[in-house]
């Protein structure tokens, strides 16, 4: 079953009207994604159509939970599934992955949604449950030495 978001929690994906901004090091989180996950054009345009309906306020209940259950309140994710596909034992198969961007809710620009951290998880592997936290960590991490107007964020357009 779902976990709904917690009681006075933010909506501001289903809201609209939103801009993202993104960390410097959203690029090395992808860079470090494991190597049979190939981040190709298809799945770029994927992810930012995820990232486009949620700050146009049309993403899906199941696309997203804010805030993340071990994140103390700061961090959502925004959640896709995608196949990819790569060769195993010889074979091309396809692998499904579980695409996260934990994202932030900043309260001094409510306009604003800032990616702070990327994530993945690989069908079959048994470390996922805790690359997931890793990921939610690093994101409270850096969102606790972003400046509060996020001025060293990067624009992100998604359009």
């Amino acid at each position: 079953m779902k976990r709904q978001p917690a009681q006075g929690a933010s909506a501001r994906v289903l809201q609209g009207g939103c801009s993202w901004k993104r960390h410097k090091d959203l690029s090395n989180d992808f860079a470090a994604y494991p190597a049979e996950v190939v981040l190709d054009r298809a799945w770029l345009a994927t992810l930012k159509q995820l990232l486009r309906r949620a700050a146009q306020g049309t993403v899906r209940n199941e696309e997203w939970e804010y805030p993340c259950a071990t994140s103390r309140g700061q961090i959502g994710e925004l959640k896709m599934t995608y196949a990819h596909e790569c060769e195993r034992d010889g074979e091309l198969t396809d692998l499904n992955v579980w695409h996260r961007i934990y994202y932030h809710e900043p309260s001094a620009c409510p306009a604003e949604l800032w990616a702070v951290s990327a994530g993945c998880k690989v069908d079959g592997d048994a470390t996922g449950a805790a690359q997931q936290q890793d990921a939610i960590d690093r994101a409270c991490t850096r969102v606790a030495f972003t400046d509060p107007l996020g001025r060293e964020l990067q624009e992100w357009p998604v359009s």
